[in-house]
């Protein structure tokens, strides 16, 4: 008697749903004719396996995609799951975007990211603009100005090195544009850019930290961002190519219809505010 499969692979890349396009696998102890379906909470993951719990039942997922696990989904996520095995044919599964919406990505990252410093290291940038009285300087300046403005930990965070603080600012394009054509030059972002951005992350953060971009599309349709529309028409990108600039907060699927992915939530701090006291941009404009 042939045993029964422990891991049913998907022979054929589904179609249709928010996830087609993508290679999935999930581990059962299958029966002919098993089928799980229901509502799924993430109890568990890591960068290549994880436990999804659908009506008492733990299922165990895969992603057979060199992507981690960890840039894609997290603890919590709640998806509409169904499950079906017949022998001698490819499981079918189907599974929607998250049906609740998420506060706060509780996402494991490689990278080196405290919360509770983000905000303190945005103030010492900020101040280092203000200090020079201007909105772009040279990295030298920006080197020499910034131990003036911080302590051991925010200096530590920012980083120990020359190296470790420019790389700090390039992955912070929400906030920090670097241009490297004629030496390294960096120049704060417009408070609008950096709410725009945060307003996108609180987006994805309501559609449950994953959503498809016909979601996000839609989203838009109902509550158009002039911000958004008229940088994008600026920089003649599309919306996908627009997040695929700040991989700080966004991971895009390489699907043929792309998912949008959280990797954390947007600071706790606002820049508007900031401003308000330093000046450094009017409220309407440059």
């Amino acid at each position: 008697m042939e045993e029964n499969p422990k891991l049913a692979l998907f022979e054929e890349i589904p179609e249709e749903g928010p996830h087609r396009g993508q290679m999935l696998s999930i581990e059962h102890e299958w029966k002919d004719g098993d089928s799980i379906e229901g509502v799924g909470f993430i109890i568990y993951i890591n960068k290549y396996w994880g436990q999804i719990l659908i009506g008492g039942k733990v299922v165990i997922f895969t992603r057979s995609v060199t992507r981690s696990l960890h840039d894609l989904w997290r603890v919590g996520m709640c998806f509409q799951f169904r499950l079906n095995w017949e022998q001698k044919k490819t499981s079918v599964t189907s599974f929607s975007q998250p049906m609740l919406p998420m506060r706060e990505v509780n996402l494991l990252t490689t990278d080196h990211y405290c919360p509770h410093l983000e905000g303190r290291a945005y103030k010492a940038i900020l101040k280092v603009f203000f200090h020079t009285k201007s909105r772009s300087i040279p990295f030298e300046c920006f080197e020499s100005t910034l131990p003036k403005f911080v302590g051991r930990d925010i200096q530590a965070y920012i980083g120990r090195n020359e190296m470790e603080r420019l790389e700090f600012l390039q992955s912070r394009n929400h906030l920090i544009k670097i241009d490297e054509d004629n030496g390294i030059r960096i120049t704060l972002r417009h408070p609008d850019y950096y709410k725009m951005i945060g307003d996108q992350v609180d987006t994805v953060l309501i559609c449950g930290g994953m959503t498809s971009e016909i979601c996000m599309h839609e989203i838009y349709l109902k509550n158009p961002n002039k911000t958004v529309e008229s940088y994008l028409k600026r920089h003649r990108l599309t919306y996908i190519g627009f997040l695929e600039r700040h991989p700080f907060f966004f991971v895009v699927s390489e699907t043929s219809s792309p998912l949008i992915y959280l990797r954390r939530n947007f600071p706790n701090f606002d820049y508007w505010q900031f401003n308000e006291k330093y000046k450094l941009f009017n409220r309407h404009g440059q």
